[in-house]
């Protein structure tokens, strides 16, 4: 009995420890950018140029060069799609070896053949997809409106 009240007190110490550790992994959430926002270098005509990744559709490697699709341009890069995988935010995702889309220009998708299905975006670009693709996509598109829906 003589040490029940150092054991309580010594729980009630650790419970407060627990909070305030809880507590400030909370905040470190908060002050994380909820959509990551970008500049890319792209390659124009008259040279080089900054644009916004909220701005880019999609990212394809065609043939041995990478090509940034925008609504309105294209633009070519020199950094490769397991690059952009690493510095783009959850609202971009790679669907296949060579393609890269922006979850904010994603339409629906639907069943194809054999396992695979095919995806649309807002523009009628057509993708196809592999069932575990979709299965990642799906779990980013969840993540993704999250963010959305509560960042303000």
């Amino acid at each position: 009995m003589a040490y029940l009240p150092v054991v309580f007190l010594s729980g009630i110490q650790f419970l407060t420890f627990v909070l305030i550790d809880s507590i400030k992994e909370a905040q470190k959430e908060k002050k994380e950018p909820i959509l990551k926002n970008i500049m890319v270098n792209v390659k124009t005509e008259t040279g080089e140029k900054l644009i916004s990744s909220q701005s880019i559709v999609k990212i394809l490697k065609e043939a041995d060069s990478y090509k940034i699709y925008t609504a309105s341009d294209v633009f070519h890069t020199l950094k490769n799609l397991s690059g952009f995988e690493k510095e783009l935010g959850i609202n971009f995702v790679r669907i296949n070896r060579s393609t890269i889309i922006n979850l904010a220009f994603f339409k629906e998708y639907s069943f194809w053949e054999n396992e695979k299905y095919i995806l649309r975006m807002t523009n009628n670009d057509e993708f196809n997809i592999t069932r575990e693709r979709l299965k990642f996509l799906k779990g980013r598109l969840v993540e993704y409106s999250q963010k959305v829906i509560f960042k303000s």
